[in-house]
């Protein structure tokens, strides 16, 4: 609905352009988190890189996708990512149903939930760097602080787990910050 009947109404868009979109779509929904390679992917949908750049723009407008800038950029006009995700996690089941792995849907639903009030980028050592101060890794229950041990600011975002502690935040509590 939104590409073939909301976009065209307030993007002046082709029919052609759409197809591409689509495309694109699905190219990120079969591998979220998606890190973008812009030539390859240029490639695959048969454009050029600015119409690329532009398309992923178009499909952040349209809440389809994230764009996660790595730490230390700030939004541009060509900007590239360093990692792209659907909106949210319904999005994820319905385009790739078969491809919805739970590490992926964790790291979706988060950023889902972040986005609306925070400012969240990708983290150099961990997943997410929220508002230039904290640093989250996403993970199950067993995941341990390892990779995140040396930082201060930083946490574990554990599933499956009903109570936090110390470094630890269970993954279903940021669904309250919607």
């Amino acid at each position: 609905m939104i590409l073939e009947n909301d976009l065209p109404s307030v993007e002046s868009i082709e029919y052609e352009s759409i197809y591409k979109l689509r495309k694109l779509l699905y190219h990120i929904s079969v591998s979220v988190p998606f890190k973008p390679n812009i030539s390859k992917l240029a490639e695959i949908i048969q454009t050029n890189r600015n119409a690329l750049m532009h398309y992923f723009k178009i499909l952040e407008k349209a809440e389809l996708i994230h764009q996660l800038l790595p730490m230390g950029r700030d939004a541009g006009v060509m900007r590239k990512a360093e990692k792209i995700y659907l909106q949210n996690t319904n999005v994820m089941y319905a385009l790739a149903p078969g491809h919805c792995e739970i590490g992926q849907v964790r790291q979706c639903f988060l950023l889902n939930q972040l986005k609306n009030a925070h400012q969240v980028k990708a983290a150099l050592y961990g997943d997410f760097l929220v508002n230039e101060k904290y640093i989250l890794e996403v993970d199950g229950k067993n995941k341990t602080n390892r990779q995140i041990k040396n930082y201060q600011n930083a946490f574990l975002v554990k599933d499956q787990i009903e109570i936090g502690n110390r470094q630890t935040i269970p993954i279903w509590l940021f669904g309250m910050l919607y």
